[in-house]
């Protein structure tokens, strides 16, 4: 869809309703031809039915007490509930498509707060993209695409911190069969709820059709039942984190800006060999290091090659992780990065922690320089 519809301005809005309208259009034409398939006489289509219908499979069975058989659904009141279902599941994926990553941010404040989130949200968007769910105050916005970092400065000396903005097309929404924000929000927030607060995958995944509830909503064309929406939820202390420190990476993870920022890598595959004995590092510190730095996708190290020093870069607790060079060329320097840390201890742990414990080292080639640097990394006391 991306090179279908392009970017979401006004232009891409409109190829992407004749897109949609198209879709419907086909689904429509898909329907009746089934339908008279089914019913046209011959023998092929007499056997699908007896298929559908032996063995008692129409049989309603019996009638709880008290139920009420819903109305005759008309035509095009059926067909705008189709709209809408389509509508509904296709604005999010095309948002992000088109580099517009909007997502759920929760304020953490009830719905009686006045404006709780006026640090990252201007007062007219906070406004706008309100809404309410179970008594939390939800909005809808995203990082503003122009901007790669949130605290910006210039020459003349000012300062700039750029906020969450609105998504574009918000305010046309409802022209896209009917959709609202408030579908949108309860939805991503019921589905976000049901993942036990974990945004998962915004591509995989499907409400459970087992589900009683869940059929009767899949009935009623209910588009804000879990899994249907996907919008990512988060605080805006995260997003504004991950935002600021992604690198003018834009959507450089499934849930950007929800999940943690990507780290830097400036090295390749590494060895690894067990240093492990019962004085080693406790696992518990040594991923305790990957919890500090996680959260900052900018966190990286240069280290000098002339003598190959030793240095520690990182602590805690028991445990350490220093880097050194394997040899003498023509790099004056070379580079770690926290993905690269990260990286390989969840591996060392992975391969040699037992006891509650781990100790590793290994060689890998990262950036120098000039060139490839060999480097000798270790875990360790």
């Amino acid at each position: 869809m991306r090179t279908v519809l392009g970017r979401w301005n006004p232009s891409g809005q409109n190829k992407f309703s004749d897109y949609l309208g198209e879709v419907i259009k086909g689904w429509a034409r898909g329907a009746e031809a089934s339908v008279a398939s089914l019913f046209n006489g011959d023998d092929e289509s007499i056997d699908r039915l007896w298929e559908l219908i032996k063995d008692g499979k129409l049989n309603e069975g019996k009638i709880p007490e008290g139920f009420q058989r819903p109305g005759n659904m008309s035509t095009n009141v059926f067909r705008d509930k189709i709209t809408k279902t389509i509508f509904g599941f296709g604005i999010p994926h095309l948002w992000r498509f088109s580099g517009s990553h909007a997502f759920i941010l929760d304020s953490g404040a009830d719905c009686n707060a006045h404006r709780p989130v006026s640090e990252y949200l201007s007062d007219d968007t906070m406004d706008k993209a309100d809404v309410c769910v179970n008594g939390r105050r939800y909005y809808l916005v995203m990082p503003d695409s122009s901007k790669d970092k949130v605290y910006e400065c210039f020459e003349d000396g000012s300062c700039e911190t750029a906020k969450f903005i609105l998504p574009p097309g918000f305010d046309s929404l409802s022209s896209f069969g009917g959709v609202t924000k408030d579908d949108l929000v309860v939805g991503s927030v019921n589905t976000w709820v049901q993942n036990g607060r974990r945004n998962g995958d915004p591509v995989e995944g499907r409400p459970d059709v087992f589900d009683s509830d869940v059929k009767k909503d899949l009935f009623d064309l209910n588009i804000r039942i879990p899994g249907f929406m996907k919008l990512p939820v988060c605080s805006p202390e995260r997003a504004r984190l991950t935002w600021d420190t992604s690198g003018g990476r834009h959507g450089s993870t499934p849930n950007w800006p929800c999940d943690l920022p990507p780290g830097r890598s400036h090295c390749g595959m590494s060895t690894f060999e067990d240093r492990t004995h019962g004085g080693s590092p406790l696992v518990s510190d040594c991923l305790q290091i990957i919890r500090n730095i996680e959260g900052d996708g900018s966190t990286d190290w240069t280290h000098l090659v002339a003598g190959k020093p030793h240095r520690e870069i990182l602590q805690f607790g028991t445990c350490r992780f220093g880097i050194e060079a394997t040899h003498i060329g023509s790099n004056i320097n070379f580079r770690v990065g926290g993905q690269d840390v990260i990286d390989i201890i969840n591996d060392s742990v992975q391969k040699f922690g037992r006891d509650g414990r781990v100790a590793a080292r290994g060689e890998m080639e990262c950036s120098g320089s000039s060139n490839g640097q060999g480097v000798l990394w270790g875990i360790y006391t």
